[in-house]
């Protein structure tokens, strides 16, 4: 293989190994995409539910950037029209900014409520979850 900056940048050393000696890893972690339009941000997330207009995304909060611990695994269900939201390889979604942070914004309030009504949690925990960390 000609050696090329760019496929070494995203070569890991498990890919190395594959493709040198035939050794098959046990998990490959493909690098995020980027995005190819400007306004749009990529998201990992898988489709909850869907309409003829819209999808229900189901994107999942990276849980060890957060002070506190979950009783369950964080995701926040965003709807996000059809016309704005693309799919990319390995679960990444191509979604219009403005529209996807608006819901998720939303969404994080949802989860506060749910935290302070269902699972217990003080209001000084929950006040600690002040920003969005996508997985």
């Amino acid at each position: 293989m000609k050696r090329n900056p760019i496929v070494d940048a995203i070569l890991t050393t498990d890919m190395r190994k594959w493709l040198r000696d035939g050794v098959k890893p046990s998990t490959f972690k493909l690098p995020r995409p980027v995005t190819n339009k400007s306004g749009y941000m990529i998201i990992k997330a898988t489709i909850a539910s869907e309409t003829a207009k819209a999808y229900n995304l189901k994107v999942e909060l990276d849980q060890r950037k957060y002070s506190i611990r979950f009783p369950f695994n964080p995701s926040l269900y965003i709807w996000m029209p059809k016309y704005c939201s693309h799919k990319r390889e390995s679960g990444y979604w191509e979604v219009d900014s403005s529209i996807a942070m608006e819901n998720l914004n939303k969404a994080l309030l949802t989860l506060k409520r749910k935290l302070l009504n269902s699972y217990g949690y003080e209001a000084e925990e929950v006040i600690k979850i002040n920003a969005i960390h996508l997985a």
